[in-house]
């Protein structure tokens, strides 16, 4: 009876009158003892030993329990998987190449633990990091010599004539030591440090983030016996190749994030499309200080980072795939810190003539981030913006748990951290 308290009659017993004394032998009562403790053992065992089966089953053939009891488990089992899937957030990282998705999750293993790369896996990338230091001097001394910066410098020649004889990929365990001298006394040339450096720091975010660190540690690097340090790791550009993941567990380690970083295949969306439906939010990563000179190919010829990074956005959550309908979006404009350093020397208006505001770094971050809010603006989703300094390992850890914050529970609508 809803909205009153339900009563029901209790019929009371009736009281002894008086109180009647039993007398006890001594024989009745080592009796009693005996079967006293009788129940206890019988109770003790009880608790120790597993449930009987119900009468329904005992009654089954012994094949049938089996069965009944194989089915049980499975059950116990899915149960447990769809706790344990609860527990994970499933993330669709995309973002053109060079935006720094790698070097992003890297630098989350990092912050995760600082022995996330055992001394193999570091050893084994010997190599790639020679290579990465030989084809950046390359593509400077290609900028420089298309200009005929070299035209009436006859020391610099021998040094560019060993870097230009040297194959990549580089298969020796260590620098030859005139490649290391020639490489050291190129880079110790402003010519190179400062002017050809200049030219190619607009090709991606690689360049900017690895080349002066490798550049400006080539006594260590071209040691025998070098092995890449974490830092050397984080900063290596290795190209996205189809799809991996990365898993990073939050704060008490019951929650995780799982991400699945999607190479340049926006448009090759048959490649991707089985990993949409199973995730809850869709990552999109900008290179936010490439916002100047175009370096695009092909169809993207002109065009910058950013504005390839804005086309790519647009086609993405704009896809007519329902799996991507009303997913929220967590948008990584990466890279801040870079960013603030360059905004003084190149400008956002001469990149984007729409823009009116003052050259500050709060309006001109904040005028790219709205060019990609506004391509969802029409659409029933929630986009959660982060800017990011993928170096910073303590920028990645706040931005991780912001991510967390966002998928499970309270949300940040924008995080900066500059």
């Amino acid at each position: 009876m809803c909205g009153h308290m339900a009563t029901s009659a209790v019929r009371a017993l009736p009281r002894p009158s008086s109180c009647a004394i039993i007398k006890v032998s001594s024989h009745n009562l080592h009796l009693i003892e005996q079967t006293t403790n009788i129940f206890a053992i019988l109770f003790l065992t009880s608790l120790s030993s597993p449930p009987m089966p119900s009468r329904k089953k005992r009654c089954q053939p012994a094949d049938q329990r089996l069965a009944t009891q194989r089915d049980e488990e499975i059950t116990r089992r899915l149960d447990a998987d769809r706790n344990s899937a609860r527990r994970v957030a499933k993330i669709a990282l995309f973002g053109p190449p060079g935006c720094g998705k790698s070097t992003f999750l890297k630098m989350a293993r990092l912050a995760r633990s600082q022995d996330a790369f055992s001394d193999e896996y570091r050893k084994s990338l010997r190599g790639e990091v020679f290579a990465s230091i030989i084809k950046l001097m390359k593509e400077i001394i290609a900028k420089l010599d298309a200009c005929d910066a070299f035209e009436d410098d006859a020391l610099l020649k021998p040094h560019i004539l060993i870097v230009l004889e040297a194959a990549t990929p580089y298969e020796h365990q260590s620098l030859r030591p005139d490649l290391v001298y020639a490489l050291k006394s190129l880079w110790g040339e402003n010519l190179i440090n400062e002017r050809g450096y200049g030219m190619v720091e607009d090709e991606g975010h690689v360049v900017e983030y690895a080349g002066r660190h490798y550049l400006g540690n080539l006594d260590r690097i071209g040691s025998e016996g070098y092995v890449p340090s974490p830092e050397d790791i984080v900063k290596l550009h290795q190209p996205t190749q189809g799809i991996t993941t990365t898993q990073y567990p939050v704060k008490d380690g019951e929650t995780k994030l799982m991400f699945f970083e999607i190479g340049h295949m926006v448009s090759e969306r048959r490649k991707w499309l089985p990993y949409i439906d199973d995730v809850q939010a869709i990552g999109f990563m900008v290179p936010l200080s490439m916002y100047g000179s175009g370096t695009g190919q092909g169809e993207d010829a002109g065009l910058s980072s950013v504005q390839r990074a804005l086309d790519e956005y647009d086609a993405l959550v704009n896809s007519p795939h329902k799996g991507l309908n009303h997913k929220p979006i967590l948008l990584f404009l990466n890279g801040v810190d870079q960013f603030k350093r360059k905004l003084p020397s190149k400008l956002i208006k001469e990149a984007f003539q729409e823009f009116e505001g003052p050259e500050s770094l709060s309006e001109a971050a904040n005028f790219i981030h709205n060019l990609f809010v506004e391509k969802t603006e029409q659409q029933v989703r929630t986009v959660y913006s982060n800017f990011t300094a993928s170096l910073d390992i303590m920028s990645v850890r706040f931005i991780l748990e912001n991510v967390h914050e966002c998928l499970f529970q309270r949300p940040l609508q924008v995080s900066i951290c500059f």
